[in-house]
């Protein structure tokens, strides 16, 4: 598989932003692939407290009979950090 990395923080230390992509193609049929993209962007309240979204994709070319081709997600959160 191959991924790609793209990080970033913020100035003053008010958080940061990381995607890491990961493409799996099937080489015996490259055009049958899988697709997966991580995404995370934190910002800092104080310095034990962030606000976290995290947003995951997840798609399939070719998937097994019943399965969706492709999935997102989006989760919220609270980073608490002692």
């Amino acid at each position: 598989s191959n991924y790609f990395v793209v990080s970033i923080k913020f100035p003053k230390n008010k958080g940061g932003f990381t995607s890491t992509t990961y493409y799996q193609p099937l080489f015996r049929h490259v055009a049958d692939y899988r697709l997966t993209n991580q995404s995370l962007i934190q910002f800092n309240i104080t310095k034990q407290l962030a606000f976290t979204t995290s947003v995951n994709y997840f798609f399939d070319f070719n998937p097994p009979t019943g399965v969706r081709q492709s999935t997102f997600s989006i989760n919220n959160g609270l980073l608490f950090t002692f």
